[in-house]
């Protein structure tokens, strides 16, 4: 924003600048910046699925064949699994795919003690958004370490590509 001020007044100098005219500039500036606030809604992408799936997606894998007070308690989970994993593909897709719908259908059907329906809905919502268990680390289906990164799995300190 101070970019954008500077900009404005690099071309159109006046003598001195009174406090009204400096507010004036200053809100203006403001206001172009404002609409862009409302693009900051977190980032919709793949690594955001990936880490819904490892997160929450191994909750909601845990809930396969779990009572419907099991399933009533950890529906935080299911709320934050399938609105993470539906974000990036929109609203009106998110409604299409019904993995809205088996969400709420398997929280709604738990607080209710239906442990049949809940389950429906919970095997939906695997089913639709290809839920798998993500192996423990360091066993030999997943060979890296918790918490390595590509840096400390290359020997150097922060380095990975050689200069």
């Amino acid at each position: 924003m101070l970019c954008l001020v500077t900009f404005a007044l690099a071309f159109n100098v006046p003598a001195q600048l009174g406090r009204r005219q400096v507010l004036q500039a200053a809100s203006a500036v403001a206001l172009t910046g404002a609409p862009l606030a409302s693009y900051a809604d977190g980032a919709a992408s793949a690594a955001t699925i990936a880490k819904a799936k490892a997160k929450y997606g191994q909750r909601v894998l845990a809930l396969k064949g779990a009572s419907a007070e099991a399933i009533a308690a950890d529906a935080n989970a299911i709320k934050l699994y399938v609105s993470a994993v539906t974000m990036p593909s929109g609203p009106r897709v998110a409604k299409e795919s019904g993995i809205v719908a088996a969400g709420k259908t398997a929280v709604a059907a738990a607080k209710k003690g239906d442990t049949s329906g809940a389950q429906a809905a919970i095997a939906t919502i695997i089913q639709k958004t290809d839920l798998r268990p993500i192996p423990a680390y360091g066993t030999d289906a997943n060979p890296i370490v918790g918490g390595s990164s590509a840096a400390g799995l290359s020997g150097t300190w922060g380095a990975i590509l050689p200069l």
